[in-house]
């Protein structure tokens, strides 16, 4: 079986040849994965060829651990490295390198730890508390002995590699496995030059590397003058010829919070957690830790309760990694301490919710074709419309708009000059479309005059511009007929001339309705009135419409002339243009109404009425749409 290893914060799983085979542990990797929450180092090193789809079994789990801010790390041999690293589960897990070792070694190995160690003088290895100094040809099993007790003594490690003047690959192999092992707490301390030798390492990119500068004037201030003080580089580390006249070290117990050597940042779950140290220190070290958080989730938290000080600068550093972060698609959050949330808000700007400022002052915008009215009282607006909607008919437009969906109050007033500027287009053979709110609906419908008008009722954020009409004059009615007619009318003379208080007339004979008469079943249709489909007439249908997409059909219904399953003809106040697209509603006894949207083909006015004759034709209904078409039609032919 499988050898498995608590770390702590990690669990080593290690492939045993003798005992396991591929299926056997990748089933053991499969329980392992779906019952810890922590993060896994996997060795295969001794594991024979596997195929490309060998973790594919586990692909799901490892998802659901990465998703919880957990990295999975496989040690393989270079055959496996090569066939799973180029597959897309790369992204999924941490693939590294390991060494095989012989049995030779192994022996060897022994022999090495069980013989008699050197003096201690003769190691090359300096212990002070948790710090370790190795010299040029130290012992590499003395030191290798003495991790482990130093980290359980102090907590975590730091070894000085300043001093050698070459470094071996076992040393380098070494470090990243006491890494692996004891994560942010082994550190190393290197010259600029040793960093770039090991970078090349693509494993060395796991080290806690800390890169310590050398002050090349050390030599020349041996001779100079006393008096002047000679200025140590970040810390304090001189040559060992130099080691007499170096001031003496204070002890890691006695600096106290001041200890240079505390683990600046340490990585624990998805956080990275800021030790004792200093806002500047947190400035410098920040970027050389920040990368931690690349394997750890979505979202992740940096943890200020233990730094000495929160000042601007700290503040500003911060941000600049939170900005990073959501560029590379991660959210960034910061855990602190209570009383350190004043010193963070002193630099955070205060944001202040404030409303929108609308201009509520009377407004009568003519915009093109259009004329909007706004925030205007009803007794300014019988007193201003007129001169506002002059302006409006000397644009020279066809078809104007006047749009009041944004006046929270109307008077029958309004209504009247309304009616008056609708005649007034009318007899100029203009188009004109009132817009107005859902809420004056009622209002012009229990107005006996405002019946006339053509709505639109519309929200006043969705109003529609009218788009300018060009081309040739529209046919109106001529007035000066009508006009001529009234002024010879003997009855209407006689009714004023008398001043009568009422009047009563009683006709012989059948009147007219307002509404026009649906043209008989059995009339000959020819040109725009040709139709395919046979035609029925019947009282008890009616419609609604609306036009355009966006506007609500109207409650207002009108009866129809005849209706077939292809299109309609009706009448109605409303001048319409060819092409133009409506939206139906048909209504039939109870029917509840059936919607259906349908072009203007033809529209001509009603001689002696302020009314507007049009044919439509149904647009691509559906064939639900025409079963129900279709059923009335059966129904209004049962009838006669």
């Amino acid at each position: 079986m499988a050898k498995k290893k608590d770390l702590g914060e990690l669990i080593q799983i290690r492939y045993l040849a003798k005992r396991d085979t591929p299926s056997k542990f990748q089933k053991i990797l499969r329980k392992i994965f779906s019952e810890e929450k922590r993060s896994l180092v996997v060795d295969m090193v001794t594991a024979p060829e596997v195929g490309v789809d060998y973790l594919n079994h586990l692909t799901f789990l490892a998802q659901a651990l990465k998703m919880q801010g957990y990295s999975i790390t496989f040690i393989l041999d270079p055959k496996n490295y090569h066939t799973l690293h180029q597959t897309e589960l790369s992204k999924l897990y941490n693939f590294e390198i390991g060494t095989v070792v012989s049995k030779d070694e192994i022996t060897t190995m022994i022999n090495e730890t069980t013989a008699e160690l050197p003096e201690e003088e003769e190691t090359g290895v300096t212990i002070e508390k948790n710090q370790v100094i190795l010299e040029n040809n130290f012992n590499q099993g003395y030191l290798q002995e003495n991790i482990a007790p130093i980290i359980k003594a102090f907590g975590s490690i730091f070894i000085d590699m300043t001093q050698l003047s070459k470094m071996t690959s076992s040393l380098v192999k070494l470090f990243i496995l006491q890494t692996i092992q004891h994560s942010n707490v082994f550190v190393i301390k290197v010259t600029q030059e040793q960093y770039e030798a090991i970078s090349k390492n693509p494993q060395a990119a796991i080290l806690n590397m800390r890169t310590v500068v050398k002050e090349q004037a050390v030599h020349q201030l041996k001779f100079s003058d006393p008096a002047i003080p000679a200025i140590a580089a970040e810390e304090d580390y001189m040559p060992a010829t130099l080691k007499e006249e170096s001031p003496p070290k204070v002890e890691a117990a006695e600096m106290g919070e001041e200890n240079e050597d505390e683990i600046p940042f340490k990585l624990v779950v998805n956080t990275l957690e800021v030790g004792r140290i200093s806002p500047q220190s947190f400035v410098e070290g920040l970027d050389r830790y920040i990368h931690l958080l690349d394997n750890c989730g979505d979202h992740v938290y940096i943890d200020f309760s233990e730094i000495k000080d929160i000042n601007v600068h700290v503040w500003k550093k911060a941000q600049e990694a939170y900005q990073s972060m959501i560029v590379n698609g991660k959210t960034l959050g910061f855990k602190m301490l209570e009383n350190q949330k004043p010193d963070w808000d002193r630099w955070t700007p205060k944001v202040e919710i404030v409303e929108r400022k609308i201009n509520e002052d009377p407004q009568f915008n003519l915009v093109g074709s259009r004329l909007e009215v706004k925030f205007v009282s009803p007794p300014l607006f019988v007193q201003e419309f007129p001169t506002y909607f002059q302006k409006l008919l000397s644009t020279g437009n066809k078809s104007i708009a006047i749009d009041i969906s944004n006046l929270k109050e109307l008077s029958t007033q309004c209504i009247e000059i309304l009616v008056l500027s609708y005649l007034d287009c009318v007899g100029r053979g203009m188009n004109m479309i009132l817009r107005i709110s859902p809420e004056a609906e009622d209002l012009f419908k229990k107005s006996g005059r405002g019946k006339t008008l053509p709505l639109e009722i519309v929200k006043p954020e969705f109003a529609r511009k009218v788009s300018h009409f060009s081309g040739g004059k529209v046919k109106g009615i001529d007035m000066s007929k009508i006009n001529a007619a009234m002024e010879g009318d003997k009855l209407t003379n006689k009714v004023l001339e008398k001043e009568f208080a009422s009047v009563h007339i009683e006709t012989r004979g059948s009147v007219q309705n307002w509404e026009p008469m649906a043209a008989p079943q059995q009339e000959k249709y020819t040109g725009v009135e040709r139709r395919l489909e046979r035609r029925y007439f019947s009282e008890d249908v009616e419609v609604s419409f609306a036009r355009g997409s966006i506007g609500k059909i109207s409650d207002r219904r009108y009866k129809i002339a005849n209706i077939s399953q292809s299109g309609m003809s009706f009448a109605s106040t409303s001048q319409l243009s060819k092409g133009e697209p409506l939206r139906l509603k048909i209504y039939h006894e109870k029917n509840p109404g059936i919607e259906v949207s349908a072009t203007v083909v033809w529209c001509s006015p009603v001689p002696s009425q302020a009314l507007f004759r049009m044919g439509l034709k149904f647009s691509n209904p559906s064939t639900v749409i025409k079963s129900r078409i279709m059923e009335m039609l059966q129904k209004i032919y049962r009838s006669h």
